[in-house]
């Protein structure tokens, strides 16, 4: 595999709101497959929860990022009109602030001059950029707590809500959506297939996790973490739903049983700040250096406190954080760091217990793959704080199952051929635990999730 070419992706913030750049990156799309070309084929993942609306074909506005404070409040309005035990028996879904659902109900209140639109996720809406075919896909579908766990859309609430629009036919990974329209290959310069990924990031950096088995779990770790299992059907238990896990689609009719939780997020927070103090940028590998030689100081954070969603500083909100739960202050930014490097692999630990409880399974070693599976200081941590070895890498598994499943889809690969092929071309470190880091309890008291 080779990585051609890189652009940035943010949301905008315009009018008290977050936008995603859409032209912005349709523009970059189309450049990469310039550089990349020709192709056989070409498939686009993305983050979940997120949307497009259209009417008569055209954008009705920029689609709203899921972190806009404007969301919050909608679920529990929601969660007023539809019991929590419906909705979960239904999608099997865990409850976030900003799931699709939770955001429609927002724009029924609060714009509803949006709706009365048809809905494409944001992958789907660039395979209809580049096909002129309008198709969901199922993997992201089912992040929207509107996919039933029967693959069909929860039309009955939606109705109840207000909620008016039309929602795409559902395809699965590896389907063929079409050919590239005549503009657009006139302009990138070739002919090719629009073949289906696995376009929930997620769903196609699992696909392409070398190790996960019926014993090994996975951390996908970017922004953020999701931390879980691969099954063959969903656990949708009264368990399964006050723990708040997921059953998200995976490829090939696998289920990702799995927990969100704060990954490089507040990482990715502490750089920002720590450059902002010295006005000077840092590598992540000067900052895992940093904290490595630093220091613990047996402070701890939940990565998830709704305060660490969008702070406009992380180091000074885990420093009201510590202050606030009476724990030691850190001696400077790399004992920062490390508070939450650790508290990332302790809040690991809690998140693989959970799932290990709900499914029955015992877990002997975890897949880290994605970005986060870079920085050796956090997977030696998790080693320890679990007691078991961490396979790091590969650190480009969405691209990989993304090109994957294309092959599949192309007729070249088998779905059970997948992580064997990435077993055999990419190189996966592997972390054994050095020490018990005996500071679970009181991780677990400090930051309140003790039972």
């Amino acid at each position: 595999m080779k990585q051609v070419r890189v652009f940035q992706n943010h949301a905008v913030a315009m009018g008290g709101h977050l936008y995603w750049d859409i032209p912005r990156l349709w523009d970059e799309i189309k450049e990469s497959m310039k550089v990349a070309g020709p192709v056989s084929s070409i498939g686009i993942d993305s983050w979940g929860v997120d949307f497009a609306l259209l009417r008569e074909g055209e954008m009705v506005g920029l689609p709203y990022a899921y972190r806009d404070p404007c969301f919050k409040g909608a679920m529990d309005q929601v969660l007023r009109l539809l019991p929590r035990e419906e909705i979960f028996q239904k999608t099997g879904i865990q409850f976030l602030e900003f799931n699709t659902l939770y955001q429609l109900f927002w724009l029924s209140r609060h714009a509803s001059h949006k709706l009365r639109s048809y809905l494409l996720m944001i992958p789907d809406l660039f395979h209809y950029y580049l096909t002129g075919i309008p198709a969901g896909e199922l993997t992201n579908a089912t992040t929207t707590q509107i996919m039933g766990l029967d693959g069909r859309w929860w039309d009955e609430a939606m109705r109840l809500l207000g909620i008016e629009l039309e929602l795409p036919t559902t395809l699965k990974p590896s389907a063929n959506v079409g050919e590239l329209g005549g503009d657009v290959s006139a302009e990138v310069g070739f002919r090719a297939s629009v073949i289906l990924p696995a376009t929930h990031d997620t769903a196609s950096a699992i696909a392409a996790a070398p190790e996960v088995s019926d014993d090994v779990a996975y951390v996908s770790s970017g922004t953020w973490d999701l931390v879980g299992l691969e099954l063959s059907s969903p656990i949708a238990t009264r368990e399964a739903m006050l723990n708040n896990f997921s059953n998200e689609g995976g490829a090939f009719s696998k289920v990702n049983f799995l927990k969100n939780m704060q990954g490089m997020w507040i990482i990715q927070g502490l750089k920002r700040s720590i450059e902002a103090a010295h006005r000077r940028d840092y590598s992540y590998d000067e900052l895992v250096e940093l904290a490595s030689r630093s220091s613990d100081v047996n402070s701890y954070v939940d990565v998830d406190d709704p305060r660490f969603l969008l702070p406009a500083d992380m180091g000074k909100e885990m420093a009201s954080y510590l202050e606030e739960t009476g724990q030691p202050k850190p001696m400077g930014e790399g004992e920062m760091l490390r508070v939450a490097i650790r508290s990332l692999a302790l809040k690991r630990r809690y998140v693989v217990e959970l799932a290990e409880k709900l499914s029955g399974r015992r877990i002997r070693a975890i897949n880290v793959v994605g970005g986060g599976s870079r920085n050796w200081l956090l997977n030696q941590m998790t080693a320890d704080a679990l007691g078991i070895p961490v396979f790091a890498g590969p650190d480009e598994a969405t691209a990989m199952g993304n090109l994957l499943v294309q092959q599949v889809g192309l007729g070249n690969l088998s779905p059970s051929q997948l992580r064997e092929a990435v077993r055999r071309s990419f190189k996966v470190r592997k972390f054994e635990p050095e020490r018990k880091d005996d500071a679970y309890s009181e991780f677990l008291r400090r930051t309140g999730l003790e039972e």
